[in-house]
């Protein structure tokens, strides 16, 4: 799982890209560097 955002700044600025997860690239694209995410039913 990845929790992700865009932030579009004035017209003509690159965009900053923010994430949960230590991404090796700025690319939200690379599902093998999300974390992981379990659900339990047991609480």
């Amino acid at each position: 799982m990845a929790f992700c955002r865009y932030d579009y700044g004035e017209k003509g600025t690159a965009p900053v890209l923010s994430s949960v997860c230590p991404l090796t690239q700025c690319s939200f694209h690379r599902p093998h560097e999300w974390l992981l995410f379990k659900f339990d039913s047991e609480l």
